[in-house]
């Protein structure tokens, strides 16, 4: 008999029963990335490889001589780590460290922990061939309305309820095709997920050539089959922040119950406050302080479809320039992409930008624009309504993006961020401070039934600055609900920031 505890199984040992692909691996004496090394083998065998980015460095440099072996020795000897095992799901070969495993009476004596009744994702989007992130990807549940966008830096974090784990991910992207993994995949640690460009035909852009100006007219005269004729509620994710150069000076979240009315209604839309919380500096000193005024009614203002702007306004398209930028994929096949531009004529700053139309259903599926740099200041006023008597303030930018994403037989927005860049400097000094002020919004959940207008007592008003409370961050606050991560820039910002605690939740 063994001593309890003493029988102890590497992982290669635990899955040396499971099927393995037995395919032959070939490939030449060559010094190369972990990463690029996993994406030859993957396009000689159909394999795709999920790993936790903490166990598996895809960055590693590695010298391997001319190989010829079978697919697990292969992988075994690459990767070198007795603690790695490898599961076979669908088309995916998962690297995980598996856990020790222990008798039966060594197991008796553990305590067991209560079962959470929520699974955590979290992972990274990337180009599969350059490795580089997929800013503001969208990650959903197959066929229900929750999902997730990534964070600048191509992050996400997703919480979903247990009784989803056998469900299905859609990671998709403009540009590349849509893919599928199953949830059981990314149950292991921080994954790196790879979407793969595809590239359109020359014969296809020729034949396709399009009149901008006519596919924006039919796509905004589609509007009534493309998005919501009934009201909706909306469960979303709403952020904000200040930062001066690498300081955050404040950061704000929010959890929103919302209800949208149809596209085309004059009903104003209603946000009610479930829970919220905001973090402030301490260290102020020598720092022009900034406040974002009705950052939320602007994020709700940014569902394009609701409240068309000048360049998706019949009545104002003679001010711009429309010209033809090219096809992308998209999850339903492809998309013009519409660049738009004022004219030369026109002294007041208006917009530019590019506008993605769906080619079957000419559904407006993204939109990223800016208002003209040329002359921005012009309007500086409507940005900075309050100028500080001892700084002179200047903007420099501002840029906006709106994502919508399909539901059932409808396009719901999805995904609004808004960054504004600006300067300050006393008035007795020549240097220069740089300030953004970003907000962002992310539906996480579509209810379409039992829908109703809040009661009026209930409803939060949107032109509240949220920066006039203080929290400690913890990104647990957030418990079961999903949220944007914060990008890498903020989230050390966080960890340096020394604030205030408070949060608030309500009912």
């Amino acid at each position: 008999m063994f001593a309890a505890g003493a029988l102890l199984l590497s992982p290669w040992q635990q899955t040396r029963a499971q099927d393995f692909p037995q395919v032959e691996i070939r490939l030449s004496r060559q010094t190369n990335t972990l990463y690029n090394i996993f994406n030859q083998v993957s396009r000689q065998t159909g394999y795709f490889f999920i790993y936790d980015s903490e166990l598996v460095d895809s960055d590693q440099v590695i010298r391997i001589g001319n190989t010829r072996q079978d697919l697990r020795s292969f992988l075994e000897e690459l990767l070198n780590d007795p603690r790695l095992g490898f599961r076979i799901i669908d088309r995916h070969i998962l690297i995980y460290r598996a856990p020790e495993v222990v008798l039966p009476e060594a197991l008796q004596s553990l305590p067991v922990p209560a079962p959470d009744p929520f699974i955590t994702l979290q992972g990274r989007v990337l180009d599969m061939q350059t490795g580089t992130p997929l800013p503001w990807s969208s990650i959903s549940i197959a066929g229900k309305p929750i999902g997730v966008p990534a964070n600048a830096d191509g992050i996400f974090r997703m919480r979903i309820p247990v009784e989803y784990a056998h469900d299905t991910l859609a990671f998709s992207h403009l540009g590349y095709s849509t893919r599928w993994l199953p949830v059981q995949l990314l149950k292991e640690g921080f994954s790196d997920v790879g979407l793969e460009m595809i590239y359109i035909s020359l014969q296809e852009i020729v034949i396709t050539y399009f009149d901008p100006r006519e596919v924006l007219l039919r796509a905004l005269a589609a509007r009534s089959q493309n998005y919501p004729v009934s009201a909706v509620n909306y469960l979303s994710f709403y952020r904000e922040g200040i930062l001066q150069e690498d300081q955050l000076l404040n950061y704000s979240e929010a959890l929103l119950r919302e209800y949208a009315p149809p596209w085309d209604s004059r009903q104003n839309s209603q946000a009610m406050l479930y829970k919220s919380r905001n973090i402030a500096s301490e260290d102020r000193q020598d720092t022009l302080i900034f406040k974002l005024k009705a950052g939320l009614q602007s994020a709700i203002d940014l569902d394009l479809i609701r409240n068309a702007p000048d360049f998706m306004d019949p009545e104002f398209l003679n001010d711009y320039n429309f010209k033809p930028a090219g096809l992308v994929i998209t999850d339903n096949g492809l998309a013009y992409v519409i660049d738009f531009e004022q004219k030369e004529h026109i002294r007041e700053p208006l917009h530019k930008g590019s506008i993605f139309v769906d080619k079957t259903t000419l559904a407006i599926l993204k939109v990223e624009f800016e208002i003209n740099r040329r002359n921005i200041r012009r309007i500086q006023s409507r940005f900075i309504p309050r100028q500080s008597p001892t700084h002179v303030t200047q903007i420099l930018s501002a840029s906006y993006f709106v994502q919508y994403q399909p539901w059932q037989d409808r396009y719901h927005v999805s995904h609004v961020r808004g960054e504004i860049q600006l300067r300050a400097r006393r008035r007795n000094r020549l240097q220069w401070s740089e300030y953004k002020v970003f907000f962002e919004r992310a539906v996480v959940q579509v209810q379409t039934e039992n829908v109703s207008r809040f009661r009026r007592r209930d409803t939060f008003r949107t032109q509240t600055i949220f920066a006039d409370q203080d929290f400690s961050y913890d990104p647990e606050f957030w418990g079961e609900h999903n949220f944007i991560t914060p990008e890498r820039e903020i989230d050390q910002a966080l960890q340096r920031i020394n604030g205030i605690i408070e949060s608030r939740v309500f009912d």
